[in-house]
């Protein structure tokens, strides 16, 4: 899918979103690039020249599409929301798997408080995420419009994930530290939850307007 401007003098109300198919005679799909991490999402570059598409292929109304990139943004976010909360709950496994297994000063880590109390704040932390992202996935289901609410959510998930990440590293200490471990791997592809469909910046912007004007 990709966006023209169909009416350039319109502004946001002169957008129409096409699906352009691959194949299509014009359209070049560059080589996938090479990320930090959740390298097995490809992401390349589109290059259009000379590229006729059909007018079947328009998705929504002629200078319709701001609409439609919008519901793609909030399922968007929802949906980074949730392999947010796969990310964080994968980092918390691999933390506790290690802290039961791992054995120093002639006790496992799990023994320690100091691990003992990034468990619980990793596990708190990720709860209350799970919660947050159901009732929004909930209201969206309903029909409701979650525009702000995906917004909170996702900004919440991606210091959940940061926080998580962090604390697990922390766990495993130097062990955290490779580039085979599990965890190292978790925490590149998590930093994808304070950039990808709005960086964390730009929510807050978005968020702390509608705050703003709600109580004015």
């Amino acid at each position: 899918m990709l966006a023209f401007k169909t009416a350039p003098d319109q502004g946001s109300k002169g957008i129409s979103v096409l699906v352009v198919e691959g194949g299509t005679p014009g359209l070049t799909v560059g080589p996938d690039l090479n990320k930090m991490g959740c390298r097995s999402s490809s992401t390349t570059s589109v290059a259009l020249k000379d590229c006729l598409i059909p007018a079947e292929n328009l998705l929504g109304k002629e200078n319709g599409g701001f609409k439609v990139a919008m519901y793609g943004l909030v399922s968007g976010r929802l949906g980074m929301c949730s392999m947010g909360i796969g990310i964080a709950e994968a980092c918390l496994e691999e933390a506790v798997d290690y802290a039961n297994r791992r054995v120093a000063f002639g006790k496992p880590l799990a023994a320690l408080y100091s691990v003992q109390a990034m468990a619980a704040e990793m596990h708190v932390k990720l709860e209350a995420a799970r919660l947050m992202v159901n009732a929004v996935a909930r209201r969206m289901d309903e029909g409701e419009d979650c525009a702000l609410e995906t917004s909170v959510a996702k900004l919440f998930v991606a210091e959940t994930v940061d926080e998580v990440c962090f604390k697990a590293m922390q766990v495993f200490g130097g062990h955290g530290y490779l580039r085979n471990a599990n965890v190292e791997r978790y925490a590149r592809d998590g930093r994808l939850m304070d950039i990808g469909v709005g960086a964390s910046e730009v929510l807050k912007m978005v968020v702390g307007s509608a705050v703003l004007r709600s109580r004015a």
